[in-house]
């Protein structure tokens, strides 16, 4: 069975996008809920990588993109405290309030 298949209509396609646009805002949110640098959280991912360079370039592009490789799935989940489903687009509005609230209290007023 294919992992991708096209679209058959424009609500499918409309679907496939929303729910890659959930899925970004989902590891985003949960990456800026830790309030790690992109560097200090590398260590966390990957704690036995020497060189954080090519490590960081991956979680930049995974916030980039939204898109995780299924390996790192689990670490990422442990890192960020939240569900894999949750990161793979899973809607879970008190989760994602929890998370917002985070944000907020080290946002500066002013």
């Amino acid at each position: 069975m294919p992992i991708y298949r096209k679209p058959r209509n424009e609500y499918e396609k409309t679907e496939m996008v929303l729910r890659k646009k959930k899925t970004k805002s989902n590891v985003n949110l949960a990456f800026d809920a830790t309030n790690l640098s992109k560097r200090d959280f590398t260590r966390i991912i990957f704690p036995y990588s020497l060189h954080t360079t090519p490590d960081s370039k991956n979680i930049f592009n995974w916030l980039k993109t939204g898109q995780i490789a299924k390996p790192m799935l689990i670490p990422f989940s442990r890192a960020t405290g939240v569900p894999i489903e949750f990161l793979l687009g899973e809607e879970n509005k008190m989760l994602e309030r929890e998370l917002k609230s985070k944000i907020m209290l080290r946002t500066p007023m002013g």
